[in-house]
């Protein structure tokens, strides 16, 4: 009974097992291939970081591009060289097999592959250079605008600090607050008695005597200490020396 009447009402309202509603008309859900479900749960629980950007100037496309032209040079060497190779073998073999006619035609096929390698190494050699100046003015133009942003830099803390005109009103400022401070201390120099001056060259008199009580003390305890350890090792010496010989005393009881 309880199952009929949950039939009955998933068909009232739709439902399905898993809170899935039903489709319409009575049609069934397309079902989804693994590959499918993966993708969709992928782009549900995670996120692609994006690749941070590059930006790549035309001095960096044309760089690239005479590396690679720089690349196929060195490969289309290897080749001429392999065939040099080849002909070498081949004529050769057609030498010793007494053919001739068909050693020389070796040989200038070798010939002209060896033609071919040289002209591929000087321009090997010009777009090398060429490669270099390029990477040499990117080099000169970077350290050109670390000038410049040093010297912008500069150019703001000079700003910040406002100059040589405030500088040199900053040392006057100083020199000024000296002078003044220089004044009260005379000021206040000038309003003690002297008496106040008696008291305060006794007051300077008796730290001195102190001190010099202080560092008489310390002496005499570094002389009664040092004639202390004498006294101790003097007394270790007699010590020993009262001890019988062990060696003297082994030998008479021999």
């Amino acid at each position: 009974d309880d199952r009929l009447r949950s039939h009955s009402w998933q068909r009232a309202t739709g439902a399905r097992r898993g809170g899935r509603p039903a489709p319409p008309n009575g049609r069934r859900w397309p079902r989804l291939g693994s590959n499918a479900r993966r993708r969709t749960m992928g782009g549900l629980f995670s996120k692609r970081k994006s690749a941070p950007k590059v930006d790549v100037t035309s001095s960096d496309q044309a760089v690239l591009e005479l590396k690679v032209a720089r690349d196929k040079l060195r490969q289309y060497q290897k080749k001429c060289n392999k065939i040099i190779e080849r002909e070498t073998d081949v004529a050769k073999e057609l030498l010793a097999a007494g053919k001739r006619k068909q050693a020389l035609s070796a040989l200038r096929k070798k010939r002209y592959q060896e033609n071919l390698l040289e002209k591929s190494q000087a321009q090997l050699d010009n777009v090398q250079a060429l490669i270099d100046e390029v990477e040499n003015a990117q080099m000169t133009v970077q350290i050109v605008d670390a000038l410049k942003a040093g010297n912008a830099t500069l150019a703001k803390l000079h700003d910040e600090i406002g100059g040589v005109d405030a500088v040199e009103e900053l040392l006057l400022d100083t020199e000024d607050a000296i002078r003044r401070q220089e004044e009260i201390d005379e000021a206040l120099a000038q309003e003690l008695s002297p008496a106040d001056e008696d008291d305060i060259l006794a007051e300077l008199a008796a730290l001195e005597a102190a001190d010099a009580d202080e560092l008489a003390a310390a002496e005499r305890t570094v002389e009664q200490l040092t004639a202390k350890r004498a006294a101790t090792a003097q007394q270790l010496t007699d010590t020993l020396a009262k001890l019988p010989d062990a060696g003297g005393a082994a030998a008479a009881a021999a």
